[in-house]
């Protein structure tokens, strides 16, 4: 599996501090800011009116690609590949895509497969003294570990 160096996105508060925005802090607390920090995965926001134009226009032509589908009475996820190779892509493409500054590839291999852990949800949950832990209404016992002592 690979990833993107770099990921060009939209000011939304999905990846960024709600309260750092102007600033550009990170928010690495929310699931999606987390997985990209954890992949390596640069966030570059969309400061110019050109990069926050072509954010906009992504997201109507992704919009208007919905309604498409919906208007083509397309329904199953096979389908909808067909039809994104068939109609979507080049027209998208001819659209927003933009000539790479450097040649290669925009892609790093996960040759730890780092996806395992940052594609995942991360919840804090404290042991109790019985080595338990209380979720989604149930108590889990731990297995032993030489890290705590188990009785």
């Amino acid at each position: 599996m690979a990833f993107l160096r770099a990921l060009h996105r939209s000011r939304q508060p999905l990846f960024l501090h709600p309260e750092g925005w102007r600033e550009g802090l990170e928010d690495t607390t929310n699931a999606s800011g987390r997985a990209l920090s954890h992949l390596g995965i640069e966030h570059i926001a969309a400061y110019s009116p050109q990069a926050r134009g072509r954010s906009s226009g992504c997201s109507a032509r992704c919009r208007a690609a919905c309604q498409d589908l919906r208007l083509a009475g397309i329904t199953t996820v096979e389908a909808t590949n067909a039809w994104l190779k068939a109609h979507y892509i080049a027209e998208h493409n001819a659209a927003f895509a933009i000539k790479a500054e450097q040649p290669g590839t925009a892609f790093v291999a996960d040759r730890h497969e780092a996806w395992r852990e940052a594609l995942c949800v991360i919840e804090e949950r404290t042991v109790a003294n019985d080595n338990t832990i209380a979720w989604s209404g149930r108590r889990l016992q731990l297995p032993e570990s030489r890290l705590r002592p188990h009785s």
